[in-house]
């Protein structure tokens, strides 16, 4: 990517992450009173709401996000946090507009979760989760115990599934990738039964082709 500023011009690499995240950094420095006083989420789970946001916003001709799809939002994370959805109680009215703009998501965000007393931790990992399912393309993810290719122990790694591919790490945070299989239409995932490691009877083998 070619960059220019002022007279100066240089190339760097950038990856989605590092793209979502200058936005956001200038979204901040442009609406700062706007989001600075929500200190009951972290700035790193702010960001994750404001990449929810604008998968929301995707194929829309407007910056704000409608009633209806901020509730049908509320309603997939109220489910998550292990509540029942009640519309009569839960659903947002906006005071009769049609629409609410990102610093008013945040805010219902923080009054909504507040009231139910969820905590801000289980809060933020419930944002992580759905940024997962709906930004990041994660289909599934957990741990495994998984063999390795050469001395055949056994170790326990976080694996995330996506569409095409599979991957896993030492550690849920994902900040250290072991590994990774690429997956297409062919492939296959077997139940090989293993008599003779009584400590594993039963072993999932990914087929690629």
């Amino acid at each position: 990517m070619h960059w220019s500023i002022g007279q100066k011009k240089f190339n760097c690499t950038l990856n989605n992450d590092a793209i979502r995240r200058l936005c956001w950094k200038y979204y901040q420095m442009e609406k700062r009173k706007a989001v600075e006083h929500l200190k009951w989420l972290s700035p790193e789970c702010t960001y994750r709401l404001f990449l929810i946001y604008n998968q929301l916003l995707l194929g829309e001709d407007t910056t704000d996000l409608e009633v209806g799809q901020v509730n049908t939002f509320l309603e997939k994370m109220i489910k998550m946090a292990g509540f029942i959805w009640n519309p009569n109680k839960h659903e947002y009215t906006a005071e009769g507009r049609d629409f609410v703009n990102f610093p008013e998501f945040l805010a219902l965000i923080c009054e909504y979760f507040a009231s139910l007393k969820v905590n801000t931790e289980l809060t933020c990992e419930l944002i992580g989760d759905l940024v997962d399912h709906m930004v990041n393309g994660v289909i599934m993810k957990g741990w495994l115990t998984k063999q390795g290719h050469f001395r055949k122990n056994w170790k326990r790694r976080f694996f995330v599934l996506k569409a095409n591919s599979l991957h896993y790490y030492r550690t849920r945070d994902l900040l250290e990738k072991k590994g990774q299989l690429v997956l297409n239409r062919n492939s296959k995932l077997l139940n090989v039964p293993d008599s003779e490691d009584p400590r594993h009877p039963n072993k999932l083998v990914a087929m690629v082709t």
